[in-house]
C-alpha cells in the first residue's frame, strides 16, 4: 500500500511492475483527480482508495510493504499514523518511511530554501517541528517488532538538477525497516 497525500509517485511506478497496488489517498486533492484520471487512461491497475491509514488498518488489509513517501511530517499524530503503517505489513513485509529529519540544516534547506527561496512548494507547506528524525521513525516503528534495515539519504544534486542516494541523511532520508 502506497499512502499518499494526493501527489503522484510510487503508485504508478509499482503499478508499472505489475504488482498488486493499493493507493490511500488521505486528502483528496484536485491533483488526485487528474491522476486517477490519467491512470484509468494508461490502464494501470490501481485501488485508489479515499480514507485514512487508520481507518485501512482497523479492516483486515494487509501487504507486503507499505510506503509512507513524504507524508509523515504532516500527520497530526505521528504514533498513531505508524502504528496502523505497521498493522497494514504483512510478516515479512516492509515499511518504507520517506520524510525530513529534523536538524538545523532541513530548516534552512528543506523549509526556507526550498519554500521561501527557491519556491519549490508553497510558502508555509512544511512545519519544520513535525520533520522526523531517523530514531523516532525507528521508535515508533519498535513495538511492533520492526527491525531497521537501512536508513539512506537522498540528496539533491545541484549540477544534475536531480536527487540522488547518499549516506547524508541530515536533510532527507528513507527508512526501510522489516516486520518479523
Amino acid at each position: 500500500v502506497d499512502v499518499l497525500t494526493g501527489q503522484p509517485g510510487a503508485d504508478q511506478v509499482v503499478a508499472w511492475m505489475h504488482m498488486e497496488h493499493t493507493s490511500v489517498l488521505m486528502q483528496f486533492l484536485q491533483a488526485s483527480v487528474h491522476e486517477i484520471d490519467a491512470v484509468v487512461r494508461q490502464g494501470l491497475a490501481i485501488d485508489y482508495r479515499c480514507q485514512s491509514v487508520e481507518a485501512l488498518a482497523e479492516t483486515d488489509a494487509s501487504f507486503d510493504a507499505v510506503l509512507a513517501m513524504e507524508v509523515v511530517e504532516h500527520v497530526s499524530d505521528l504514533t498513531g499514523f505508524l502504528d496502523a503503517c505497521a498493522r497494514l505489513v504483512r510478516p515479512g513485509g516492509l515499511c518504507v518511511v520517506a520524510t525530513i529529519n529534523r536538524t538545523p540544516k532541513s530548516f534552512l534547506l528543506a523549509k526556507v530554501g526550498a519554500e521561501y527561496l527557491l519556491r519549490w512548494l508553497p510558502p508555509g507547506t512544511h512545519d519544520w517541528r513535525r520533520f522526523v528524525r531517523p530514531s523516532e521513525v525507528a521508535a515508533e516503528l519498535r513495538p511492533s517488532g520492526f527491525t531497521v534495515k537501512e536508513v539512506v539519504g537522498v540528496s539533491f544534486d545541484p549540477k544534475s538538477g536531480g536527487w540522488r542516494l547518499s549516506s547524508n541523511t541530515a536533510v532527507n532520508y528513507i527508512l526501510v525497516a522489516e516486520k518479523p
